[in-house]
Formats: structure tokens, C-alpha cells, sequence
């Protein structure tokens, strides 16, 4: 099924992302000139330019979230740290088959309250081509709808371009136990991955009320498993 078209600007587009429970694909694209009003034009040129082999959202927050990038060549250390919308990044492997970087994304250009990932889906970023990048959001019609309508309110045109019944996995988180969810969101909610750290093991110990050996240790196999699954495909252990 090929959609094209505005997402919270036609009236179309919003009868089609309404009215079901079935978890739905919507392949949307963001023009340069879209990426530009976000503030992460110059980070996407600079992937371009590397090579893009796969992004991955591992927590999002706000505009923006933690991302595992895999590109064919190493990006430029001054270049990222010169990035606004790079918050930190950490250079994880290189090989062969590319290079894999850890990275807090923000866009600086838009609201800190801008309700992207307020709804529930999941976002992974599925191509960067000349002109723009591709990215799929997954869940129901319903969710989807409202999760990206709001881009319409801050100035930014999401073009639709895909819209198809989901059979995959509804989240990476999937490979996490409920309590290895629970921790992680919640560490990351306090600021436990921020650089430098805004709270300890101690702290999100005490917000999910378990002991804070407990919790470093259901964060280390969390972290464990979902750097199993997308760096080596393996099985994760829980």
C-alpha cells in the first residue's frame, strides 16, 4: 500500500492512521530541509558521508534518544563532539563489516516536551539518501497518528511514504525481561546514562525500591542482551 503524503497536514492522511488496534509499519521520510528545522542536518551529512549501514533506538526520550549506529567508516571524534545534536557517543567495534557507535541523540530544535515517544511505538532509522533519511514508526494506526501528527504543530512536513501490516517484533526491548525493562527506563529516566551521570545504581535503586546490587545487576545483563542482539544476533541470556 503507497501513501504518499503529509502526516497532521492532510485530511487523508489523518483518516488513514486512524481506527485500528492492528500494529501497522509507516515508512515516513524527512527532507534535508525538515532535518535542518531539527537541528540534525549536519550530524545526517556526516553519516551520509561515512556510510550508513543501520540505526537502532534503544531509548528514546523526548526529541530524541540513546541510538546504536552502525556506518561503513569511522566518523570524524571532532566532528561529533562538535555536534549540538550529539549529547555524548561512545565508539563500540570496528571490523570489516563497519564501525558501530553508541550515541544520545537530541534535536535541538525542537521543544524538550515534543511528544514523539509518548505513544508507545518504536522508531528505527531505515535509510539515508541524498536529499533525506527514511525511518519506520511501528504500532497501531491509532498510536501512530498520534505520535507524529504533533510534527505538523513545530513546522516539520513528514512525508508518508509506506504504510503495511507489522509481523515483527514490536521492540528491541523485547529481548529484556519486564524487570530489566522497568530498570533501564527508569535509570534512564533519572539521568543514569546522561555524561557525566545524574544518578547512581543507588538512586534508581531506591526509585524502583530493590536493592542496588540487584539493580546493577539486572542493568548489566539488560545491557548484556541488547548488545548481544544487535551486535552479534546471538540469543540473549536473561
Amino acid at each position: 500500500m503507497n501513501m504518499p503524503g503529509v502526516l497532521g497536514v492532510t485530511g487523508s492522511t489523518g483518516a488513514i492512521l486512524r481506527g485500528t488496534r492492528q500494529m501497522r509499519e509507516a515508512i515516513l521520510h524527512l527532507s534535508d530541509s525538515q532535518l535542518a528545522a531539527a537541528g540534525l542536518k549536519t550530524l545526517i551529512e556526516a553519516v551520509r558521508r561515512a556510510g550508513f549501514r543501520d540505526a537502532t533506538e534503544l531509548v528514546c526520550h523526548g526529541p530524541g534518544g540513546v541510538i546504536l549506529l552502525q556506518v561503513d567508516d569511522s566518523l570524524s571524534e571532532s566532528e561529533l563532539d562538535g555536534f549540538e545534536s550529539v549529547v555524548w557517543w561512545e565508539r563500540l567495534a570496528s571490523s570489516s563489516s563497519g564501525v558501530t557507535y553508541l550515541c544520545k541523540i537530541s534535536a535541538p530544535d525542537l521543544a524538550e516536551d515534543f511528544p514523539i515517544h509518548q505513544h508507545g511505538v518504536t522508531h528505527d532509522v531505515s535509510n539515508i539518501c541524498e536529499g533525506g533519511l527514511d525511518f519506520s514508526v511501528i504500532g497501531s494506526q491509532d498510536e501512530i497518528g498520534q505520535t507524529v501528527a504533533p510534527a505538523s504543530d513545530a513546522g516539520l512536513n513528514v512525508l508518508l511514504e509506506r504504510l503495511t501490516d507489522y509481523r515483527g517484533p514490536t521492540s528491541q526491548l523485547d529481548v529484556l525481561t519486564d524487570w530489566q525493562q522497568e530498570i533501564v527506563q527508569t535509570a534512564y529516566a533519572m539521568g543514569y546514562y546522561e555524561a557525566p551521570r545524574e544518578a547512581s545504581t543507588d538512586d534508581t535503586a531506591s526509585e524502583v525500591e530493590l536493592d542496588p546490587s540487584a539493580v546493577a545487576e539486572h542493568l548489566q545483563r539488560a545491557e548484556h542482551n541488547l548488545l548481544s542482539q544487535l551486535l552479534q544476533g546471538s540469543d540473549p541470556s536473561v
